[in-house]
């Protein structure tokens, strides 16, 4: 019995990437910038600890900097963690379990909230009866398990 080679082929990248799923691939390349503007955030922080130790700063003027640098890098961090939510987008149509049977509404709705990181808005998609009635379910919010008003349940 013959063996079949197992030489490597070689794949040229457009192939490659008419094979792949063009969102989970983008969805990739935004978590690898995401990981590398928080790696870049806690290397600044890191820098700023040793400069202060080297410098002999004052604890009050240390801290003071250092608050300034985690308030940032949570800014970053909740800023890119909403990013990669995407916008809850479900299909066209969603069945309720309570019966109900919605449509996906034409726009996207923003939203802002407020943590104690700052304040982010972040788009959504929203389900209904028709645009312009009431907006009776958004999926991202009930994943995020977000309050229905503005502040952050650790801000209430």
């Amino acid at each position: 019995m013959r063996r079949k080679s197992c030489a490597a082929r070689t794949i040229s990248p457009n192939k490659l990437l008419s094979s792949l799923d063009l969102r989970a691939w983008q969805g990739a390349t935004n978590f690898l910038f995401l990981s590398a503007a928080l790696v870049h955030s806690c290397d600044e922080l890191r820098a700023y600890v040793l400069n202060a130790v080297q410098n002999g700063l004052p604890f009050h003027d240390f801290e003071t900097g250092l608050w300034d640098r985690v308030l940032r890098l949570g800014h970053t961090a909740v800023g890119q963690f909403l990013q990669q939510q995407g916008t809850g987008d479900l299909g066209t149509t969603l069945d309720l379990p309570d019966g109900r049977h919605l449509r996906r509404l034409e726009d996207l709705h923003q939203r802002d909230l407020t943590s104690v990181f700052g304040t982010f808005t972040f788009a959504r998609t929203c389900y209904g009866t028709r645009a312009g009635q009431k907006i009776d379910f958004v999926p991202l919010d009930n994943r995020l398990q977000l309050p229905q008003d503005k502040p952050s349940y650790l801000l209430q």
